[in-house]
């Protein structure tokens, strides 16, 4: 029988990748890309004390699929093709976790458009940590789709970080992604030791 109710399938999906144990079946890897594109304000993440910039649900998937990069490679490379810019975002940066520079080219041309000014909160510094990660090819592929000042500052200052180290401004870039760091919810916060 199984859950009929795509939200209870959704959420049931959402618990089983809170355990990264879990092997990626081709159900439970479909529903963390999916999760990639949750978006504040969807019914499934939970009261708003506990929403942060990115979605729970987004976080789970994109730690999910950072842990299983390698088996789960060409469903993310796919999602670097999908309709939704969060989910292309999200995918191009787990991407860079498998350390496979053949992806630079996608990555560079999925995250370019995040480097220029947007209102979405924080995404330029994701696509500057994913082309840190994926190296030259990816930044010389977004440089090749815009023409943005802000945009172009941002490449070279990522050149050079590439050719010399980056300098100590863009040395968070280098840390753990920010579904890789413990999360309290925001009602917990400052409760505890």
């Amino acid at each position: 029988a199984g859950l009929q109710d795509p939200a209870q399938r959704a959420a049931a999906a959402m618990l089983l990748l809170d355990d990264l144990d879990n092997t990626p079946s081709e159900a439970l890897v479909g529903a963390a890309i999916d999760g990639l594109a949750a978006e504040p304000g969807d019914p499934s993440t939970g009261p708003a004390a506990d929403r942060l910039p990115m979605p729970i649900e987004a976080r789970r998937a994109a730690r999910y699929l950072t842990h299983h990069v390698q088996i789960c490679a060409p469903a993310i490379r796919k999602a670097l093709n999908d309709d939704n810019a969060q989910r292309r975002l999200l995918a191009a940066v787990v991407l860079t976790e498998a350390l496979d520079r053949a992806d630079g080219e996608a990555i560079g041309r999925v995250v370019s458009p995040h480097l220029e000014p947007n209102s979405i909160s924080g995404d330029a510094l994701l696509a500057s940590r994913a082309l840190l990660r994926a190296g030259p090819t990816a930044v010389r592929a977004a440089r090749e789709m815009t023409d943005e000042p802000s945009a172009l500052a941002r490449l070279g200052e990522l050149e050079a970080a590439l050719t010399r180290g980056p300098p100590p401004h863009l040395e968070r870039l280098a840390g753990p992604l920010p579904w890789q760091m413990p999360w309290v919810p925001q009602r917990l916060r400052g409760t505890v030791p």
